[in-house]
């Protein structure tokens, strides 16, 4: 059975619990993706600790990046074997495989590694829309993906950015996925720099 990190209370790393989850065949809608990287982000940190209220139980992480596995009734955009990149959407990210709904993936070029995949979505796409899209103070990427051709543009301008070379993403450490509670130590110490994948 996979394995995927859940939080049943809020805390410090030690609440993460990495569990042996049920994952069925997607429901209408959802693709299962099996992760081969997932993203480090602060307010990953945010979640765990209740700054940001979630419902218990819950999972972490919302950046990933894997192959679709499976797809539900209603998806039409992707196939088993696709490489996909997602930021958003349910949490559950630190998560072996899980179900998510497909609106939230993009069909990530061959060119790009997983890893790189992963720990560029959120950020790289925030950028792009702060320098194309707004100039508001507290942004949220939520309303500038939300249309499902949005989000695909956002995904474009930063995959042509990075493969173009004009954007370098900086990966300076990997963790493994069952190591994610030990990365969050380092990340709220500031022991880490630069993006930061969890390795399935």
């Amino acid at each position: 059975m996979p394995k995927a990190f859940r939080i049943h209370k809020n805390g410090g790393p030690e609440v993460m619990a990495w569990e042996e989850v049920p994952v069925g065949a997607p429901g209408p809608g959802e693709a299962r993706v099996r992760h081969h990287a997932v993203g480090l982000n602060y307010i990953d940190t945010y979640h765990r600790t209740g700054l940001y209220p979630v419902t218990l139980p819950s999972g972490l992480g919302s950046e990933g990046a894997g192959v679709v596995e499976a797809v539900g009734p209603q998806v039409e955009e992707f196939k088993p074997g696709d490489r996909v990149a997602y930021a958003g959407g349910p949490l559950g990210a630190y998560s072996e495989v899980r179900n998510i709904p497909a609106v939230y993936l993009v069909k990530l070029p061959d060119s790009i590694p997983f890893e790189q995949a992963a720990a560029m979505m959120l950020q790289g796409m925030t950028a792009q829309y702060l320098i194309k899209r707004t100039y508001i103070t507290r942004p949220s990427l939520v309303p500038y993906t939300a249309k499902r051709s949005d989000l695909l543009s956002t995904a474009q301008d930063l995959f042509n950015m990075v493969l173009s070379g004009k954007v370098k993403i900086e990966m300076n450490q990997r963790y493994a996925l069952k190591d994610a509670a030990q990365a969050h130590r380092d990340l709220e110490a500031r022991r880490t720099t630069g993006s930061t994948a969890l390795v399935p």
